[in-house]
């Protein structure tokens, strides 16, 4: 199947949330040939994200470091909340309804970028665990940033690197709607 015929067979998963595997803690990596159509992605629920807890910004960092590790994530990632937790196998990170954290249910915040090599960043996602637990939302969707900020290749005159994403829309031009009186 050819990356045309690949799309048109799922050209309603483009329109919503595109994802060829059900909602889960851990979503791994799919690429078609070098077309990447859905990044790696964790579920954290928020009774492991208790490392906020932490009374200084380096107990803080180095409970992040152990997540960072435990979860195998990259070091450039998007974080935000998710009002509902993946469903299914992978206790203990279940939750009430399945989500990949993309829905438009998933939360109306846009994702944010961290660095968890960062102290910076590691206080951003403290603060977003904070705010995730306290307001009863079942945990972070993490993302892997793909491509890392040494591969953007959007640049500016001055050579500085951009983030961009191409979105699409797919259109079956056998059913129009000039055919309507």
């Amino acid at each position: 199947m050819d990356l045309l015929e690949f799309f048109c067979f799922h050209a309603s998963s483009v329109f919503t949330s595109f994802r060829l595997l059900p909602a889960a803690a851990h979503l791994p990596r799919i690429d078609i040939d070098r077309l990447v159509v859905q990044r790696e992605s964790w579920f954290v629920d928020t009774r492991a994200l208790d490392f906020y807890l932490a009374k200084s910004a380096v107990a803080r960092y180095r409970e992040v470091r152990r997540l960072k590790r435990r979860l195998d994530l990259p070091r450039f990632v998007y974080a935000k909340a998710t009002k509902s937790a993946p469903t299914g196998f992978l206790a203990p990170l279940v939750g009430a309804t399945p989500d990949n954290g993309d829905s438009p249910s998933s939360s109306s915040e846009k994702p944010v970028f961290l660095d968890l090599d960062n102290p910076l960043s590691v206080e951003e996602l403290s603060r977003l665990a904070r705010d995730a637990t306290q307001s009863g939302v079942p945990g972070l969707r993490i993302t892997e940033m793909l491509p890392a900020p040494d591969g953007l290749w959007l640049r500016n005159d001055a050579g500085e690197r951009f983030t961009t994403e191409f979105r699409f829309a797919c259109l079956d031009r056998a059913s129009t709607f000039d055919d309507e009186p």
